[in-house]
């Protein structure tokens, strides 16, 4: 018999709620995700990767029932997740392969991504209002589940916390420098923590040109780009990664951190004009004589150097 079609429905996930990478929830996620598939006959098993589509030739009903089915499990999942995650998985061609691009995500972060469960979860207050504490409870135990699902902390992750907790208040923007690293260990961070000790006192509001520089000279993220799709933000906390690149980034650790996004879009505008400018003029041609120039603006610059005139003859003695 043809498997009978089901429904899901995503009204009772708030916001709260979705996955997030930012929110280190991907424990308490996954477990609402299986136990509201579990309530639609054989809605979990699209979740497996040994639930092959069948045959077309063979069983065309059974392939069309298929296909429906799994286009409203990919459907669900995309509803609850925030808007940051669906880059990462609308190039999926299965619900399967959602579930599995987003297990990665959320589960293969390494070091970093405890150290910064870590420095997050230490970094929670409660207010002296009760009725307040509902939302630091839950990001406790979401941030502990995060910090657990990737292993016990080594010392060098509690020591890196320390001094991320540390540092943080009067040095956010070297810290945010320090995070946009991917692959940020003690040993970097103290490194960069010796360098900027060894300069000399910067005074006026420029204060943390060199922190900025120093923690993010090695920062950058390695650029993402998807099968069939231009490179987007590789910022970890990017809102919107598809619309831009790092350098444009107004995100903390991107390349335009805390400023405003119109300054960035018109610096990346610009930036694009004069890439655009630049190779229009890189041509470079030969007059007459065989010798190569090339034309900037209008004007003609000679590329191949000019002879020298004979130096004078020296006067007879």
């Amino acid at each position: 018999p043809v498997p009978k079609p089901f429904s899901l429905l995503s009204n009772g996930w708030s916001d709260a709620d979705k996955l997030a990478l930012e929110r280190y929830n991907w424990i308490p996620w996954s477990q609402k995700v299986k136990n509201q598939l579990g309530m639609a006959s054989g809605a979990w098993r699209f979740l497996e990767r040994d639930n092959p589509c069948p045959s077309f030739q063979v069983y065309p009903a059974h392939h069309r029932a298929w296909i429906d089915a799994d286009m409203v499990v990919r459907s669900f999942l995309s509803e609850i997740c925030a808007t940051t995650e669906r880059p990462y998985f609308e190039h999926c061609s299965s619900a399967a392969e959602i579930w599995e691009t987003l297990l990665t995500r959320h589960t293969c972060r390494g070091p970093m991504g405890q150290i910064e469960a870590l420095r997050s979860f230490l970094s929670v207050e409660l207010s002296a209002d009760p009725k307040s504490w509902a939302v630091p409870l839950t990001a406790l135990r979401d941030l502990n589940s995060a910090i657990w699902a990737s292993g016990t902390p080594d010392p060098d992750s509690f020591h890196l916390t320390g001094l991320l907790i540390a540092l943080s208040r009067h040095n956010d923007v070297f810290v945010r420098g320090l995070i946009a690293q991917p692959d940020l260990t003690l040993a970097s961070a103290l490194r960069s923590v010796a360098a900027l000790m060894a300069q000399p006192p910067a005074t006026g509001t420029g204060g943390f040109a060199f922190a900025a520089s120093s923690a993010g000279a090695n920062s950058r993220p390695p650029p993402r780009k998807f099968a069939g799709k231009k490179e987007i933000c590789s910022t970890p906390v990017c809102p919107k990664p598809d619309t831009h690149t790092w350098p444009y980034c107004t995100a903390p650790g991107g390349g335009m951190a805390g400023r405003p996004v119109i300054e960035a879009q018109t610096k990346a505008r610009e930036d694009r004009q004069a890439q655009q400018t630049a190779n229009a003029n890189r041509h470079i041609k030969h007059n007459a004589a065989g010798a190569a120039y090339t034309t900037l603006a209008g004007v003609d610059y000679l590329l191949t150097p000019v002879p020298a005139p004979a130096p004078p003859t020296a006067p007879a003695s």
